[in-house]
């Protein structure tokens, strides 16, 4: 019905102006994650994925330029990392792929970042990509700062010549890509001021935005008043339906097609002159094994497969080859026993144990932020196993990360323990998976001090702060340990690859292809009382960057109004937990025009609240946590450089 109303309020618009009406299509695609080929559940005979794919997406992308010869294909963002085409090509391979689709504009996304600030501006020399972002300041790499635009204008073809719009879009980034880069931080600015200090060009007649966002972000972006539509990326959930904005009398939808290839966007407006772009429908064609495959599609992504195949480190087909039968899906949320309080998951302990298998060590550790796809019941291929953990990239085998062996007392492994809890409770992602021990932990207990040493184990005896243990994991993890400034000792790198660790576990005749959780690891809080907040949707930001003698935070949300005594202001932490500072909301002042009243905490949905950190001189440089008082909105990490 609403469709409808907004469907009828644009033909009265039409007609009341005596304007014509142009009807203006776009295609998306978002977070694609270089997975090419269709994934999923496999047919037992074929090996074909029921879900995704590349050239089926290409042939309805091209169906719907047989109706719509002048639809804008675009790509909202985390082109790269997820299969072998993307590491072994820096990513080559995977723009060449999206850029011969008919990809018009590609926002820049977090991922982008994944081997490193340095290979994205090596990869950007080679080929030509129409990529955006306006809020990313890329000084010190040449090749990125010379592709990188604010905008583009793409032309859309009306009746007549006369009839053409010019449409401008807009691309900006995560702040999360601020971390992607991890020793080298990078410049992010404000993604809304970015976007408002350009303005509508003046050779544009309408403009939408391309942004790589969460969809609190994406809201406000949507909140500009000459952004007609967002496009947008990173949120990995198919929108049904699109998000509204409300901008004044109008309304502006928000719009993402899912992750990994799994959907085509089709997104209908109408341009009026001196109106701009309004919404007619929006829906998501599913990428499935009912959809044919392009045959131009097809022969271009078989040129990368062969080239992938003849990898001698790979030495196989691994998309033809299977490496064992999975009993049931093995994945990365926990599967366990209703009030058991198991925390670890199935794919974690498998992964986990591949590495300790590899490596001959004590014990493993991966994050679960680094299991990026579930490995599906029925035939897991050896391409499965890659997209599994698919992290890193090792430049010598063009593969992923490379394993490495840390040796530390038990005193030590609790510290990296510890700082994964805590991480833990700040960002799912940074949730510990291991091999070869068992302990239970409070999530509320005191910053550095929420494991049960008493029930730590470690093999088959119990956890010693002056033993020395060897702890097997990815060279990822040294990157973070150097990052936060954990002390650690000399690093063993192997010549293993995280890939070539799980292809040789499952593909051992005694591999059991069954994995659940099993209590590894134990949440102790089933029994305490959470602390309850009001719903709130927040999102902290941090500019400039790199931080200088102070750092100015913008609050922001969307429809999240405090008015609770326990949401006061912001809370900022450092690596260990301890706290540094506080920083109160203002209250609102009774009377003027704040539109509150007096003692309410400010709406911010109605813009950004800035606050102003100035670091003691004892504070070093480092990583920071900033958290909303009151809330259950993750914190956000900052780099304070002095």
């Amino acid at each position: 019905m609403k469709l409808l109303y907004r469907i009828i309020f644009t033909l009265f618009l039409m007609y009341a102006a005596g304007a014509t009406a142009i009807q203006v299509h776009f295609a998306l695609v978002n977070d694609c994650h270089a997975v090419l080929e269709p994934w999923g559940p496999r047919d037992h005979i074929t090996l074909e994925g029921s879900i995704g794919g590349y050239a089926r997406a290409v042939y309805i992308v091209d169906s719907l330029r047989g109706e719509y010869p002048d639809i804008i294909f675009v790509h909202a963002g985390d082109i790269l990392t997820g299969d072998f085409l993307s590491t072994m090509t820096i990513g080559y391979g995977v723009w060449d792929l999206w850029i011969s689709a008919g990809v018009r504009a590609f926002a820049l996304g977090n991922h982008e970042f994944e081997y490193g600030p340095g290979a994205l501006d090596t990869v950007l020399g080679l080929i030509d990509v129409p990529l955006l972002c306006a809020n990313l300041d890329a000084t010190g790499y040449p090749n990125l700062a010379a592709t990188l635009k604010p905008y583009i204008i793409i032309p859309y073809p009306g009746d007549t010549p006369e009839d053409t719009i010019n449409i401008a879009f807009f691309g900006v980034c995560t702040e999360e890509t601020d971390y992607a880069g991890w020793t080298s931080p990078l410049d992010l600015g404000d993604v809304v001021t970015a976007i408002d200090t350009f303005g509508l060009p003046p050779e544009a007649d309408c403009a939408v935005a391309l942004p790589h966002l969460d969809l609190t972000d994406d809201l406000l972006v949507a909140e500009i008043p000459f952004i007609d539509a967002v496009l947008g990326g990173h949120n990995h959930s198919v929108y049904e339906e699109p998000y509204w904005a409300v901008v004044g009398t109008d309304s502006t939808p928000v719009v993402k097609a899912g992750a990994n290839v799994i959907g085509v966007g089709h997104l209908t407006m109408e341009y009026i002159e001196d109106a701009g772009l309004k919404f007619i429908d929006w829906e998501v064609i599913r990428v499935n094994s009912g959809v044919p495959e392009d045959s131009a599609a097809r022969e271009r992504l078989d040129f990368y497969r062969d080239i992938i195949a003849s990898n001698p480190y790979i030495g196989l087909d691994p998309y033809n080859e299977i490496a064992f039968y999975a009993e049931s899906t093995i994945c990365s949320y926990p599967k366990a026993p209703a009030g058991s309080g198991w925390v670890d998951s199935p794919e974690g302990n498998l992964v986990t144990e591949s590495y300790r298998t590899a490596l001959g060590v004590d014990i493993t550790v991966e994050g679960r932020g680094a299991l990026r796809m579930p490995l599906f019941a029925g035939p897991v291929t050896y391409a499965d196993l890659f997209r599994a953990v698919p992290a890193g990239r090792d430049p010598e085998t063009g593969l992923n990360a490379r394993l490495v062996t840390i040796t530390m007392t038990g005193s030590e492994l609790k510290q990296v323990l510890e700082y994964s809890i805590l991480g833990a409770t700040l960002s799912p992602e940074l949730f510990p998976e291991f091999s070869g021990m068992r302990f239970a932990y409070n999530p509320y207990g005191s910053p550095l001090n929420k494991i049960d040493t008493d029930s730590w184990t470690i093999g088959d005896n119990h956890w010693n702060p002056l033993e020395t243990y060897t702890l097997g994991a990815t060279e990822i993890l040294i990157y973070a340990m150097d990052l936060i400034g954990i002390p650690h000792g000399a690093v063993d790198t192997s010549t293993i690859t995280v890939y070539r660790a799980l292809a040789n576990y499952c593909s051992d005749t005694a591999f059991i292809p069954v994995y659940v959780s099993d209590g590894r690891l134990i949440d102790l809080s089933s029994g305490i009382a959470e602390v309850t907040s009001m719903p709130t949707s927040i999102t902290i930001e941090t500019y400039p960057n790199p931080f200088n003698s102070a750092v100015v935070i913008s609050v922001r949300g969307v429809g999240a109004t405090f008015r609770s005594p326990g949401q006061v202001g912001l809370k900022i932490f450092d690596i260990t937990g301890r706290p540094v500072a506080d920083l109160p909301l203002p209250r609102a002042e009774s009377g003027g025009n704040s539109g509150y009243r007096e003692g309410c905490w400010p709406d911010f949905a109605r813009g950004p609240t800035p606050l102003i950190w100035q670091p003691e001189e004892s504070e070093p440089s480092g990583v920071y946590f900033v958290q909303i008082i009151g809330s259950n909105v993750p914190a956000k990490k900052i780099v304070y450089l002095r």
